[in-house]
């Protein structure tokens, strides 16, 4: 990003200094990107196929149907009503499913995300899908990890709080405590939790989050609807009168990292037909004996 781009972004998300009131639980949640660094790209729902490069950003306002979209490089810090703060890692799709300030919903399609949330009031709760599973969260330190191409899904809690996973069927269900994680299978249900391993590797990023949050809290001030309007067809804008060349660009790369997604789709795809052939003989050479042993009698 040029940094006459970096400018033009920072003077696009300027917030009040005066707290607005507390929120009257009649809109929807104040979810907003605070913080990203590397390759992170942000798909407006009335936009959707124009995904508009974010940087550094402050109160980036998001809203039911965005989707966020992370490189190799990218990692994107969210904050929610300044209670919790969520992060996206590298190579990550994100979509945010519905704003309810009781039971907001996220969907995490492909990479890594962490939560530091505070406990959530009794009838309240955040949820995460993915294409495998559903964790339901009442506030807790948690983390989710999306293999596509393997058609798996990880949860794991960390020093407190409690989720629920289930499959995306909703076939069988496990209450994970802290320190232990399970894994969710396409077609199948949530295996016992187990003590950390996978997720030990992503510790640091929960000791991060929990140093953020109270910054967060501290500076939080909540965008008015009319304040909220404004950033987000600024981002339009800018998008719109980025010249034609830079507009390209973003559009080839874009296309770049759709397209090595959708590789990566189709050898999970050619794996789990080898995996159903494989069975498939072992089933048919099970069958082969039984019959020979059947027509040479006892």
């Amino acid at each position: 990003m040029t940094a006459s781009l970096a400018v033009l972004l920072s003077a696009c998300v300027c917030v009040s200094p005066v707290r607005a009131e507390e929120p009257d639980g009649s809109g929807p949640a104040d979810a907003r990107i605070v913080s990203a660094e590397g390759e992170v790209f942000l798909f407006q729902h009335d936009s959707p196929d124009e995904g508009a490069p974010i940087e550094g950003a402050d109160a980036q306002p998001l809203e039911a149907g965005d989707r966020i979209q992370t490189g190799a490089d990218g990692r994107v810090e969210i904050g929610i009503e300044g209670d919790g703060i969520l992060e996206l890692g590298p190579k990550s799709e994100f979509t945010v499913k519905a704003l309810e300030p009781a039971a907001p919903s996220f969907l995490l399609s492909l990479g890594t995300f962490f939560a530091k949330l505070k406990h959530m009031s009794r009838g309240h709760r955040l949820s995460i899908h993915t294409p495998t599973a559903v964790a339901a969260v009442r506030g807790t330190e948690f983390g989710v990890d999306v293999a596509a191409e393997e058609g798996r899904t990880r949860v794991a809690v960390f020093d407190e709080g409690s989720v629920s996973v289930a499959s995306q069927d909703g076939e069988g269900e496990t209450m994970l405590e802290p320190n232990r994680e399970t894994e969710v299978r396409r077609g199948e249900p949530p295996r016992a939790g187990a003590k950390l391993k996978h997720f030990l590797r992503h510790r640091q990023r929960m000791v991060h989050l929990r140093g953020r949050l109270p910054g967060l809290r501290a500076g939080w001030r909540r965008l008015e609807p009319g304040q909220r309007m404004r950033i987000r067809q600024q981002m339009r804008e800018r998008l719109q009168n980025m010249p034609p060349e830079r507009q390209q660009q973003l559009r080839d790369r874009l296309k770049q990292m759709h397209e090595r997604r959708q590789r990566g789709l189709e050898r999970r795809d050619d794996m789990r037909d080898k995996r159903g052939d494989r069975r498939q003989n072992g089933r048919d050479r099970r069958g082969g004996r039984r019959d020979r042993r059947e027509r040479r009698g006892p």
